[in-house]
């Protein structure tokens, strides 16, 4: 990937809103081959190394399917709570 194509997908991500990008576990072991699973475990690898080499805890993340019908009130709640 060039720095142009970097760029762009940069771009796209933070043009959506979105900080955090999540995968579904299941989709990972289902759709990746054992070398792009072997290339997304180095990956991971490699962003908890730098989050660690940096000081920063790790973190666990609470993620609720749009497509739930309790998403608008999970929105809500955290919405009133900010």
């Amino acid at each position: 990937m060039d720095k142009q194509e970097r760029d762009e997908w940069r771009f796209m991500l933070e043009d959506e809103g979105s900080k955090y990008f999540v995968v579904k576990t299941d989709d990972i072991f289902k759709y990746l081959s054992d070398e792009q699973l072997d290339s997304f475990n180095d990956i991971l690898f490699t962003i908890d190394h730098g989050r660690r080499k940096a000081g920063k805890k790790e973190n666990a993340y609470l993620v609720v399917n749009e497509d739930e019908p309790y998403a608008s009130k999970v929105l809500a709640l955290m919405k009133a709570k900010k």
